[in-house]
């Protein structure tokens, strides 16, 4: 119905994956959504972009009827350095603290946006900013189901005794050094030490 009226638009739907229900145990999962989503793509008479936090979940039906797909991840530790240093100049926040909290691997460009404006509002000097940030990232990381902050100048050791793959990760170390090339596809749960 959007776009009978000959309207140049674009309509984004947000959150896909919230119209496919998650499976309990014993649950059957309903068609009903599947078929208007698929209608919804096929019949489409004007741009639409749709937007999903995953879609692992989601029927292989309707991934196929999307003449384009992207995923996008969380930004590279360089561009969320960057982002940081760009959103807190002219803030009391040192470059200690952006360095710290830029190593987060689940830093995005939101979260990023909500300590700047976190920031912004609090009249605090160096200090007291920063720890009123690291609390405010704490609770976040904490909800997130993420490692905490490490605390200002803790340096994560990283411990390759504490792998869990074949070959021991010593060996494979020593291979890559000798081969001097390679690709690796590191691949688990979250939390399994893939980024480290």
């Amino acid at each position: 119905r959007l776009g009978s009226g000959g309207n140049r638009c674009i309509v984004l739907f947000d959150e896909l994956e919230d119209l496919f229900p998650r499976l309990e145990f014993g649950a059957v999962r309903s068609k009903a959504h599947k078929g208007w989503v698929c209608e919804a793509l096929e019949r489409a008479r004007m741009p639409t972009i749709w937007t999903s936090n995953s879609v692992s979940g989601i029927d292989p039906a309707i991934p196929r009827r999307f003449s384009f797909m992207l995923e996008v991840d969380v930004p590279p530790l360089s561009a969320r350095r960057r982002l940081l240093d760009r959103v807190l100049a002219g803030t009391a926040v040192g470059e200690p603290w952006c360095e710290r909290v830029a190593r987060l691997d689940c830093l995005t460009p939101a979260m990023t946006m909500e300590i700047a404006r976190l920031a912004a509002s609090l009249s605090l000097c160096r200090p007291e900013l920063e720890a009123a940030l690291d609390r405010w990232l704490e609770q976040r990381l904490k909800a997130m189901h993420r490692q905490p902050l490490p605390p200002p100048g803790e340096q994560r050791r990283f411990r390759c005794d504490l792998l869990n793959i074949d070959p021991p990760a010593e060996r494979l170390i020593v291979g890559l050094g000798q081969a001097r090339e390679g690709r690796l596809c590191l691949h688990g749960p979250p939390g399994t030490g893939k980024t480290s």
